[in-house]
């Protein structure tokens, strides 16, 4: 009998390491994946009804790197080109950017274009 049983898990583990997540057969009737986690083989496979959220994109690392970023929005004209664009006697083409000549509503106006144009936003 074992010579019997061996070549049913040979051909299991043939089957299984076809699956890049299989890690080893525990019994006849359980195998284990990668991350851990315990399949058995005799029950049916339940399909979930909602969707889940990839862990590595909505994880606390994605939210922690998020909410610490300066920046809310991007993707969008390089802000020299925007300030130039609004401000073209403040800022003509030989004038360098520099935010610190604006005042409190220029800046405010700046701000609003830029994320007018932006094509992203952290919410």
């Amino acid at each position: 009998m074992p010579p019997t049983y061996q070549k049913l898990i040979d051909s299991h583990i043939a089957n299984f390491r076809s699956f890049k997540n299989f890690d080893k057969i525990i019994d006849e009737k359980t195998v284990q994946c990668k991350c851990g986690n315990t399949v058995r083989l005799d029950q049916e496979e339940t399909e979930l009804r909602e969707p889940l959220p990839c862990v590595g994109l909505f994880g606390d690392l994605y939210t922690s790197y998020a909410t610490s970023t300066l920046t809310f929005f991007g993707g969008a004209e390089r802000p020299e080109v925007v300030e130039k664009r609004l401000f073209p006697e403040k800022f003509p083409q030989d004038t360098p950017f520099c935010r610190k000549k604006l005042n409190k509503d220029w800046i405010q106006e700046f701000n609003t274009a830029l994320q007018a144009t932006a094509t992203w936003k952290v919410d």
